[in-house]
Formats: structure tokens, sequence, C-alpha cells
């Protein structure tokens, strides 16, 4: 089961970008071993953004629980739209943009008719 939570603590800092590197190494490889069927064991996921839902998402795909770990309101980081008396902000200067299949091949599994393409206007 994968579940978003507000994050109560002040603050998550990763100490220095190799041990970054280290961790999201660790996860590929995690999630490419097999899964035991009766694992019991969980992984905390810092941060409900791109990156985050994407990494409880696969987690989840290959039978492993996942708690999500989100400091906000809602969901999505930097890719979230917000609306203020109706109308629509889009939180980051970014769109979704990828060559890379695998990455096209998860935004149509998960959102399919859902995902929105708008016209760029600037």
């Amino acid at each position: 089961m994968v579940r978003a939570i507000r994050d109560t603590s002040r603050q998550f800092t990763i100490e220095s970008s190799v041990k970054k590197d280290i961790t999201l190494l660790f996860l590929r490889t995690k999630m490419e071993e097999p899964v035991n069927e009766t694992n019991d064991k969980k992984v905390v996921v810092i941060g409900g953004g791109p990156a985050g839902l994407t990494a409880s998402y696969q987690l989840s795909k290959a039978g492993v629980k996942s708690i999500v770990l989100e400091k906000d309101q809602t969901v999505g980081g930097i890719s979230r739209t917000a609306n203020y008396k109706n109308y629509y902000f889009d939180i980051g200067g970014h769109r979704f943009f990828t060559k890379i299949k695998e990455v096209e091949d998860i935004w149509k599994e998960v959102l399919g008719d859902d995902f929105l393409r708008r016209t760029r206007l600037t």
C-alpha cells in the first residue's frame, strides 16, 4: 500500500551529493532484485514531488510497501498546479519533457487520458 502523509519534521537534509547518489543507486539496485513475498519491510520516501511519487509507485509495483512523507498539504512538489481564486498557477518553471522511453511509459501508465497537454503561451 502506498500512502501519502504530512511530514511533521522541520527539515530533511542530505549531507552531500555523494550520499544522495549512493542512496539512489541502492534503491535502483534493490528494485531490480526479485521481491520476497514474505518481505514485511517498508520504505520511507522523503518528499511527494515527481521523484518521490515515482519511487513509491515503482516500489509498490515491485511489491514493496512504502510511505511518502510530504511537508506541504498537497503532493506534486515543483510540478503541481495551485488553484487561487479560480486561477491556476503551475509551480516551477518547467514542463514535462523527455526523450527517454521509460519515463514516457510511466507517464502514460499512471496518467492515461488525465495527462493534460497545454499550448505554450510564451
